[in-house]
């Protein structure tokens, strides 16, 4: 049986659950605003990181990893600025706020499996994008790693209701967009859009996010300035679902006519290779953020 909960009360609570992530704090707010901004040195980033301890201590420890193959480690946040560059260290911002910040109900949906899922497609995407050089590689990234922020983002607004729309789509009985705009009125895919659209990133990073299924509204394409990014996500996905790193179905084989974009200069067995060291990668980067095991 359907829950009961209305939509007008869906779209309220989905209004408060918006506005609680959408708080950043100070020195993540100020970080994410210099990095917008082609004048700011890795100085300035140092000075800004400097005021939380706890996230100093964070962008020291990635700046250190083995996974970004560092030999020794990063002691001053002056060298990490240089070593991970102001990207990098804006993902990790967001990637540590997301992690403290969202409130996953027990039983709706595993937190563990939210973030492996989120870590992976956003750091596949990373290795797309480097693989055809493309200088938004760490958009793709940030794109990646927020883009099913809206499936936590209705759970944390309508946890009953929404954990039942869940549980027909796992049960293969409903379609997932489908459910949710009757609920709240829009798909996950435009709530994270709504998300990442109050913090201070590159609006396309938003734009990515409510495409990430390859459509928009009313079936509608990308922007072109959009599309390379949107289709990495889709193949960064699609890739993660066949090594059983999927969210609401943990395991769904890549279709045998899948092939990669033809702008992307990588084979379907070479996208399929990349998935363990991205793999690797994300498991770091998740320990770093301090997603709990």
């Amino acid at each position: 049986m359907r829950a009961t909960t209305s939509a007008a009360t869906c779209e309220a609570d989905l209004a408060r659950s918006l506005e609680a992530l959408a708080r950043l704090p100070a020195a993540a707010e100020k970080i994410l605003g210099l990095a917008l901004h082609e004048g700011s040195t890795a100085r300035h980033i140092a000075a800004a990181c400097a005021s939380d301890p706890e996230l100093s201590g964070r962008i020291l420890r990635l700046a250190s990893s083995p996974v970004l193959g560092c030999r020794q480690p990063v002691g001053q946040l002056l060298q990490a600025a240089v070593v991970l560059g102001m990207n990098r260290i804006r993902n990790l911002v967001l990637a540590a706020h997301i992690v403290e910040a969202l409130r996953l109900p027990a039983g709706a949906l595993d937190g563990g499996r939210f973030f492996r899922h989120a870590f992976a497609v956003a750091s596949l995407a990373r290795a797309l994008g480097q693989a055809a050089r493309s200088r938004q590689s760490e958009d793709m990234y940030l794109a990646g790693l927020l883009h099913d922020v809206g499936i936590a983002v209705f759970l944390a607004a309508a946890p009953e209701a929404y954990a039942a729309s869940l549980e027909r789509v796992r049960s293969g009985g409903a379609v997932l967009e489908d459910e949710e705009r009757e609920l709240f009125g829009i798909d996950h895919a435009e709530a994270g859009c709504r998300l990442a659209s109050r913090w201070p990133v590159d609006r396309r990073v938003a734009t990515v996010i409510r495409f990430h299924a390859g459509i928009g509204p009313g079936g509608a394409g990308p922007p072109p300035e959009c599309r390379e990014a949107v289709e990495v996500l889709v193949v960064a996905e699609l890739v993660c679902r066949h090594h059983g790193w999927g969210l609401v179905r943990e395991l769904e084989p890549l279709p045998p006519d899948f092939v990669p974009p033809a702008w992307l200069p990588l084979s379907r067995g070479a996208v399929l290779d990349l998935f363990g060291a991205a793999a690797t990668a994300a498991d770091e980067v998740r320990r770093v953020a301090g997603v709990p095991r």
